[in-house]
């Protein structure tokens, strides 16, 4: 269950592993959180949130 988490996360729910161009679908799978955000606070608040775990998952996924 560990692994599977891990991989969603560091995958950007798996969108990291589709077809022709991965870290284009990953940019584009995340464009709606960033568009709804308005709140300078709210999108430090996320972008930091996300720097942490996206770190976290990516050292665990090394590791494995």
């Amino acid at each position: 269950m560990k692994k599977h988490f891990i991989k969603c996360i560091s995958t950007f729910f798996y969108t990291g592993y589709l077809p022709k161009a991965p870290g284009t679908w990953g940019s584009l799978a995340a464009l709606p959180l960033i568009i709804f955000i308005h709140n300078d606070y709210v999108y430090v608040a996320v972008l930091t949130v996300l720097l942490f775990s996206g770190r976290w998952a990516a050292h665990a996924m090394a590791l494995a």
